[in-house]
């Protein structure tokens, strides 16, 4: 994985909407991961679930059209391993267990 965000919110909620994200392209170098690999992933009841994504290689984003969100919500973008998402979920869930 190169990037996790981290969507929450008691009143963030929308329908159809378009997300994109910057991804650091030496840090997919440096993994040795192709930027033309790359995908958007959600976290849906514990898997780590591939969403798709356009990607602009020229200026280092991927975009994922039709989102709909109404609490919270996680995001990667990268090629899964299981290893790294393991920790990554780990981090992730004691970074909301200190929220509230």
């Amino acid at each position: 994985m190169i990037g996790v965000w981290l969507l929450t919110g008691n009143t963030l909620e929308f329908s159809g909407a378009e997300l994109t994200f910057r991804f650091d392209d030496v840090l997919a170098a440096i993994k040795g991961i192709n930027e033309a690999d790359l995908g958007v992933y959600s976290l849906l009841s514990g898997v780590w679930t591939l969403q798709g994504g356009t990607i602009d290689t020229a200026n280092n984003l991927i975009t994922l059209a039709g989102v709909n969100f109404d609490s919270s919500a996680m995001y990667a973008v990268g090629i899964p391993e299981p290893a790294t998402l393991t920790i990554l979920v780990i981090g992730c869930l004691s970074v909301l267990k200190r929220r509230h």
